[in-house]
């Protein structure tokens, strides 16, 4: 249960460092 939720969390900050360069990305354009 750990680990999943561990491995769930990690997907999510990634999912937002994801977002936040994205988002950079557009505001740059």
């Amino acid at each position: 249960m750990i680990v999943a939720q561990r491995n769930y969390q990690s997907n999510a900050q990634t999912i937002k460092t994801q977002d936040q360069i994205l988002n950079t990305l557009v505001n740059l354009r």
